[in-house]
């Protein structure tokens, strides 16, 4: 399949350029993609960008109506390979050790239309599959810390931003923070190993302190950087930009 992915890959590249060079501005979701693309031969105008943003005020710290406990959570559509993906990496290479470390510790995966491979998992070691729910917050708000396990990822994860949005302690791999300006160690946590992923869980999830205050200093950067009046700045500048050069 290699060969097939190579080929799609360079009509892809040449789909793109001819798509950028035919609009009047092109945008890509991180500054790092807009360099990317901006770069290629045969592209002829600057690459703009601007980021995914989050409503602040409906993704916004809250008590959760559950008695249940729900030390991690992840939030997703269950029938996308990504999520589907991450999920299974987490609950067979990092979620064991979790659970060896803190006894009964609960890990809930919800999201919509979730796969055989994803459905396998609820009822084992601690894993509830929801499937479609009709609001995500209580979940995340119940939730002890948010996990974002991406193995696969482009752009911007907006179940971090959200999560970070509503003062959740957020557990990524580099991929899962990929776009996002967030101080890791701080307002975010990244760890690409396995055992590295486990051992933030752990001290997360035991330490409420350390995962509160990771939770407000990730609040906070939401609320500068990433609700949508920050974010379409960008976008505002480049259609004004526009308007005068026809003007």
């Amino acid at each position: 399949m290699s060969a097939v992915y190579a080929r799609e890959g360079r009509r892809l590249e040449r789909a793109e350029t001819a798509i950028i060079n035919r609009a009047d501005a092109a945008f890509a979701i991180t500054e790092e993609e807009a360099d990317l693309l901006g770069s290629r031969d045969g592209v002829e105008k600057p690459v703009h960008w601007f980021a995914n943003g989050v409503d602040a005020e409906y993704f916004a710290p809250s008590a959760s109506p559950f008695a249940e406990r729900i030390d991690a959570v992840f939030v997703g559509a269950m029938d996308y390979w990504a999520n589907v993906d991450a999920v299974s990496w987490f609950a067979a290479e990092i979620w064991p050790e979790v659970r060896r470390s803190i006894e009964g510790a609960t890990f809930f995966i919800v999201g919509s239309k979730p796969d055989a491979a994803v459905r396998a998992l609820d009822g084992r070691d601690g894993v509830t599959v929801t499937g479609r729910v009709e609001d995500v917050r209580p979940y995340v708000a119940a939730a002890k810390i948010a996990v974002a396990p991406m193995r696969i990822a482009r752009g911007i994860q907006n179940k971090v931003l959200e999560a970070m949005a509503m003062a959740k302690a957020v557990v990524a791999t580099p991929a899962g923070l990929e776009g996002i300006d967030a101080t890791v160690g701080s307002e975010a946590v990244a760890a690409a190993s396995p055992h590295a992923f486990a051992a933030e869980c752990v001290r997360l999830i035991e330490d409420r302190e350390a995962a509160a205050s990771m939770g407000l200093a990730a609040r906070a950067r939401i609320l500068k950087d990433y609700q949508w009046a920050a974010q379409l700045k960008r976008f505002d500048a480049a259609l004004d930009g526009l308007i005068g050069a026809r003007s």
